[in-house]
């Protein structure tokens, strides 16, 4: 079950592989090298690039996967996909039409959770509060800072991410 699927995806993922694994290549080289304004410029252009083919293959994942209902691997593949708003919305409305059987599928299961909590982090939906340390030490809850009139950034980052490091003057800029 879900050969013919299987194989569909893994042509396409084929085809834009041959087109996104240089462009990854080509990034991390650059992303090793000293940073020059044309290694900015190059690494801000592949980027834009790498996120374009990316795009352009996740649609045609997801239309690929819609064609199958009733299928296990379209599950899959949904999961694979990470699928947010208004995409979300329409792959459950999709599901909802499929036979009962799978409702109790363990797999079903994962994607229906993978859903429901998703849909809870949809914007204009009520945020997810947890607490943090502040730079000081002091705990911080996101509902003391967040609804208070000011925007709210939450920056996520490693010291050892070379990518967060870079990004960081732009934060710092915001």
């Amino acid at each position: 079950e879900g050969a013919d699927l299987f194989n569909a995806y893994s042509k396409i993922e084929e085809d834009y592989n041959k087109i996104l694994l240089p462009l990854k290549d080509r990034l991390a080289t650059l992303e090793q090298t000293e940073l020059t304004e044309e290694t900015k410029e190059e690494i801000a252009n592949l980027s834009t690039q790498v996120e374009q083919k990316t795009a352009e293959l996740k649609d045609k994942m997801y239309e690929l996967l819609k064609q199958y209902p009733n299928n296990l691997y379209s599950l899959n593949l949904s999961q694979m996909l990470e699928l947010t708003g208004d995409r979300l919305n329409d792959f459950e409305a999709w599901l909802n039409t499929w036979k009962s059987e799978f409702a109790e599928n363990g797999l079903m299961k994962q994607v229906r959770q993978y859903i429901d909590t998703e849909s809870k982090l949809q914007r204009n939906k009520p945020f997810v509060d947890f607490a943090a340390k502040d730079k000081d030490g002091n705990e911080v809850k996101l509902s003391e800072l967040a609804g208070k009139g000011k925007p709210v950034i939450l920056e996520i980052w490693a010291s050892w991410c070379k990518a967060c490091r870079q990004g960081m003057p732009h934060l710092i800029e915001l």
